[in-house]
């Protein structure tokens, strides 16, 4: 009998079957950072700067800083193999020109957090992300998509 046919269907989307763990706190940043390089990034041709990267920050138009901040681990197994929960949130800061107004880093952030909410990628789960209040920065909009994520790991 399968979880659906028992009146738990949310259940599949959050489970995370043996084997299919990530093995470092690096594996699910590389996780984070591909899904946001290939569903945002590439789709939507947004110049974005990762963390430790060289970057030159574009004159004008519209660009993304994209961080990833894991949390404190903690043990959610017991047994011969266990297994540790890191919590944590990635950090897309939109920038876009002044006198654009802030239309394009609005619809931009919508569009980042519809690629986050509630899935889950290779054994990285992502919760339901909260946009900010635009405001400014200096000569530009700069709005924040906070994505808040967990993925368990093998110790």
């Amino acid at each position: 009998m399968s979880l659906t046919q028992i009146g738990f269907p949310l259940a599949i989307r959050f489970f995370t079957p043996i084997g299919s763990f990530n093995t470092s706190v690096e594996d699910i940043n590389n996780t984070i950072r591909t899904r946001f390089k290939v569903n945002v990034s590439d789709v939507r041709s947004l110049t974005t700067h990762h963390d430790n990267a060289p970057f030159t920050i574009p004159a004008t138009g519209l660009w993304c800083r994209f961080s990833v901040l894991p949390g404190e681990s903690k043990q959610v197994s017991l047994g011969r193999t266990k297994r540790y929960r890191i919590p944590g949130v990635a950090i897309a800061q939109l920038f876009d020109d002044i006198e654009i107004g802030d239309k394009n880093i609005i619809e931009e952030a919508d569009f980042i957090r519809e690629e986050f909410t509630s899935v889950t990628d290779t054994s990285v789960t992502f919760r339901s992300p909260t946009i900010s209040k635009p405001s400014l920065d200096g000569k530009n909009w700069s709005i924040n998509v906070n994505i808040p994520w967990f993925a368990d790991i093998i110790g």
